[in-house]
């Protein structure tokens, strides 16, 4: 056995495309992880490995800071370096509401 993992390759990888400031949060389920990425946030399928979706807003170019799931377990809260916050719906992928008002990072 000399030598002989040397033959082993790895077949496939999956690394979670984060922004560095904010962390990922994860679904009622545990199922999906939801991560900031730049200023879109990417739905990500935890076992199978595979985006499930991106949410963005055409109106937006600030990076994500912070995401927050509500009780309900199907609204994302999203805080954005400009001051805004957006609160996406996981089974449309839609933005519902856009807050202004914050001065700073959120």
């Amino acid at each position: 056995m000399v030598k002989s993992y040397l033959r082993y390759e790895a077949q496939s990888t999956f690394g979670v495309i984060a922004s560095p400031g904010g962390k990922a949060v994860f679904d009622h389920s545990g199922r999906l992880s939801i991560t900031p990425a730049l200023e879109s946030v990417i739905v990500w399928d935890i076992k199978k490995g595979t985006q499930v979706a991106r949410w963005s807003d055409s109106d937006n170019t600030a990076e994500v800071t912070c995401i927050a799931r509500s009780p309900n377990g199907k609204d994302y809260a999203v805080g954005y370096v400009d001051g805004s916050i957006r609160l996406f719906d996981l089974t449309g992928n839609t933005v519902n509401v856009v807050l202004n008002g914050h001065r700073g990072s959120v």
